[in-house]
C-alpha cells in the first residue's frame, strides 16, 4: 500500500503553541481513526491580517520543501487548509514538481483562478471545497481585494463560490459546501470530528 500523508495547514490568527487548536485535534483524529500508511502532517504558522502577505512566499517555500521530501521518498501527498492555509496550497501546487494528489480547502481566502490554473496544468488530481456563500470573512475578504490587492493585502475569497469552480472542471473540483456555516464551523469543536471524516471519506480512505 502506497503510504498518504496529510498536510494540515491553518488560517490567520492562530497560535501554533496552543495544544489543542484544530490543526492538533485534526492530526490526532487522522492518527486515531486512519489505517497506518496514512500519516498527518502539521504546518501551523502565525501570522495577522497585516503581516500574512510579508511572509507568505518564504511559508509555502518551507511547506514545499517539506512536501517535497514525501514526494520523492514516494509518498502520496495531500493537504488540508483552512482560510489563509489555502492560498499556502494553491502557491504549492503550482511551484511543486510533483502532483498533489488531493487538496481540501476549509473556508479557503484564495484565489479562485489559482486553482483554475493548478487544475489545469495538472499540478492538482481533485479539489475538495468546504465553504459556504455567506462567509462573513470571506465576504469581507473580497471587499479587501477589491480596495486592497494594489498594495498587496487583499485576500482571496473561493469558498463563496465552490460550486462555480466546481462547474468548471466537473470530474476534478468538488464543492461540499453548506451555505448556513460560517468561517470556522467546518473546524469548531463538535463539527470537526465530521470534517475529517467527510475528508477521509471523499479520498476513499475506510475509517476501521
Amino acid at each position: 500500500m502506497k503510504r498518504v500523508v496529510y498536510f494540515i495547514l491553518n488560517g490567520i490568527h492562530t497560535n501554533p503553541a496552543q495544544t489543542d487548536g484544530w490543526v492538533d485535534e485534526a492530526a490526532t483524529l487522522l492518527n486515531r481513526q486512519t489505517p497506518d500508511y496514512v500519516k498527518p502532517e502539521k504546518f501551523e504558522y502565525y501570522t495577522t491580517a497585516l503581516t500574512r502577505r510579508l511572509f507568505q512566499a518564504r511559508r509555502a517555500e518551507k511547506l514545499l520543501k517539506k512536501a517535497l521530501g514525501y514526494a520523492e521518498d514516494g509518498w502520496t501527498v495531500r493537504m488540508i487548509g483552512h482560510s489563509n492555509g489555502c492560498d499556502l496550497i494553491a502557491r504549492v501546487a503550482l511551484a511543486a514538481p510533483f502532483k498533489l494528489d488531493s487538496v481540501h480547502l476549509i473556508s479557503p481566502a484564495a484565489e479562485d483562478e489559482h486553482f483554475a490554473d493548478a487544475v489545469i496544468q495538472g499540478k492538482i488530481r481533485h479539489v475538495h471545497i468546504y465553504g459556504s456563500a455567506n462567509d462573513k470573512a470571506l465576504l469581507a475578504a473580497g471587499l479587501s481585494a477589491k480596495l486592497l490587492n494594489f498594495v498587496g493585502l487583499g485576500f482571496g475569497s473561493l469558498g463563496l463560490r465552490g460550486k462555480a469552480l466546481a462547474d468548471r472542471f466537473p470530474g476534478r473540483v468538488f464543492d461540499h459546501s453548506r451555505d448556513h456555516y460560517g468561517h470556522s464551523t467546518w473546524i469548531g469543536g463538535l463539527a470537526l470530528p465530521g470534517t475529517v471524516r467527510e475528508i477521509l471519506e471523499h479520498d476513499e480512505i475506510l475509517i476501521p
